[in-house]
């Protein structure tokens, strides 16, 4: 078995995020996500870790994904998830001087980065209205919030008033 690696700590920032002891490959996906949630006074929840595109989960194992490494310490980044978004968001349109032609879209995101997001459109008056409701998680990566529900996901600009654009 190889040696545990150091993990370098990033945020989405770029700034880096020191542990004490130092983060390594040699732990588990769980502990490390709850040293980090830690560190930054938030819920374990509250932190996504990714290592290169691919979001590690807590039943991951660091040291099978990093042996690839040769030795060099490899680069793991910290998502936070805006506590401060935590409520609802919406976004609404009417068309003019008509109960019809309308959309409606709604996503209540929890602290612990739990979400749900709601969406009704009305095309004309004569025909229904189709809705969707999804869970899933959110991330956050400055104004932009992406939604991930299944095997997809959605992304957001949220607008300084709190509201989806």
């Amino acid at each position: 078995m190889a040696s545990p690696q150091p993990l370098l700590l990033r945020l989405v920032s770029g700034e880096a995020l020191e542990l004490v002891p130092g983060a390594t490959s040699a732990e588990e996906v769980r502990e490390l996500r709850r040293r980090v949630a830690a560190a930054l006074d938030m819920l374990p929840g509250s932190i996504v870790l990714l290592l290169g595109q691919a979001q590690l989960e807590n039943e991951d194992s660091l040291a099978r994904l990093v042996d690839s490494q040769d030795g060099a310490a490899v680069a793991v980044t910290v998502v936070q998830l805006a506590s401060a978004l935590a409520g609802e968001c919406r976004a609404s349109e009417r068309t003019e001087g008509c109960s019809w032609g309308s959309f409606t879209r709604s996503l209540k995101i929890e602290a612990c980065g739990e979400a749900s997001f709601y969406e009704q459109d009305v095309a004309d008056r004569g025909t229904d209205s189709t809705s969707t409701n999804k869970r899933g998680h959110c991330t956050v990566a400055g104004s932009f919030v992406t939604f991930v529900f299944s095997q997809d996901e959605a992304r957001f600009l949220i607008n300084a008033d709190g509201n989806l654009q």
